[in-house]
């Protein structure tokens, strides 16, 4: 297909991509500050992991204002087409999928729930570090939920990086 094709279908416009490289930049910074000091790297890897974490909570919020205001929430709803396109696949005859195919709406939803995790957790736990913003305060949730956060803040991590090697 020609670049000037009136087929080409435009999945994502300069802002969409620009947050999409903005949002992959501080999950990258993300991991290799979480899982670094993990394998054995030692460096000062806490205010880099909040502040690209605060980065990436920007662009969640960025890009949902944008989709409400766009109006395009339903671009990324299952449709009937969809599961004509899914019945068509299954059978051995793919039909041309629209926008985004089945697969990629799926995808998304669970690429964004676990970054809703890791940054709805996230940020609980930057009650627990002194930044420029506020004094610390380790105390304000009970240990047993402060193991939780945990626990749901690295599991996020963990399928996060699972969904891309298996994807890419």
């Amino acid at each position: 297909m020609s670049p000037m094709s009136d087929d080409r279908v435009i999945r994502h416009r300069g802002p969409d991509r620009l947050f999409h490289w903005i949002t992959a930049a501080s999950v990258i910074v993300l991991l290799a500050t979480g899982l670094l000091p993990q394998l054995g790297v030692h460096f000062d890897w806490v205010t880099l992991h909040w502040i690209a974490g605060l980065v990436l909570v920007a662009a969640i919020l960025y890009h949902l204002v944008r989709v409400i205001v766009r109006g395009s929430l339903a671009t990324m709803r299952p449709t009937q087409a969809d599961a004509a396109q899914l019945r068509a696949l299954l059978g051995g005859r793919p039909l041309r999928p629209g926008k985004y195919t089945l697969a990629q709406k799926a995808m998304h939803h669970g690429i964004a729930l676990l970054c809703l995790a890791a940054a709805a957790t996230g940020l609980a736990m930057m009650v627990k570090l002194d930044t420029p913003l506020w004094t610390r305060n380790p105390y304000w949730l009970e240990a047993d939920t402060w193991g939780g956060i945990y626990v749901v803040h690295g599991l996020a991590a963990l399928c996060m990086v699972t969904a891309v090697m298996l994807h890419g």
